[in-house]
Order: C-alpha cells, then structure tokens, then sequence
C-alpha cells in the first residue's frame, strides 16, 4: 500500500450473498497520506466465527477478480 509511513490499520469486512455464500475484503486506512512511498506487510487477521459457517467464500481485492477460499 502507498502512504507516507507503515503501520496502516485494515479490517476485515464481510456480507453476506445468499443463504451458503459469503465474500469479505479488506479496508485500508490511509489516515489521508499522498505520499507515493510503498508499503508490504504481513497482516494476520482472525476470521469471525460467522463467516467460517458459509459453504462458500470469497475474497475480493483491488484490482483483481475474486479468489474463491472455499
């Protein structure tokens, strides 16, 4: 991610499509930098217990097609 320093929070977000799937993305705040430095993090983020119920899920990111985790 683009900033002007690390540490940038995210979140995981998730609704619910029907009754068996789901799709989740993550939020990014980029507490208003411009900066054009480039960032790369691990981020270990706990899935809710809700969201492992759905048969299926998927998993939405910038700039790419959805990436089906189950």
């Amino acid at each position: 991610y683009s900033g002007c320093s690390g540490g940038h929070p995210f979140r995981l977000e998730y609704r619910r499509i029907d009754s068996n799937t789901a799709e989740m993305w993550l939020v990014h705040d980029g507490r208003g930098e411009m900066c054009e430095a480039y960032f790369t993090e691990d981020l270990t983020l706990e899935l809710p217990d809700e969201l492992l119920r759905y048969q299926s899920v998927m998993l939405h990111l910038p700039g790419a097609d959805a990436m089906v985790l189950r």
